[in-house]
């Protein structure tokens, strides 16, 4: 099999390049991925909160009963 004359190093260079110019063209493109990703994990995150249950809850004030302050 012949080679093409294409060293690792410029493949990598030139994937970086590539990589680099369709992430500045489509710039708002990817903002808006990412923040829909965000919000998907923001939302699951709340509803993580909801569905703990009561006695996993970390109690805001332990050993304090009723008239102690």
């Amino acid at each position: 099999m012949s080679e093409l004359g294409i060293t690792e190093d410029g493949l990598k260079q030139a994937l970086k390049d590539a990589l680099a110019e369709v992430l500045d063209e489509r710039r708002d493109y990817l903002r808006a991925v990412i923040e829909e990703v965000l919000e998907d994990f923001e939302m699951i995150e709340d509803y993580r909160e909801v569905r703990t249950p009561e006695r996993k809850r970390p109690r805001a004030v332990l050993g304090m009963r009723e008239g102690e302050a």
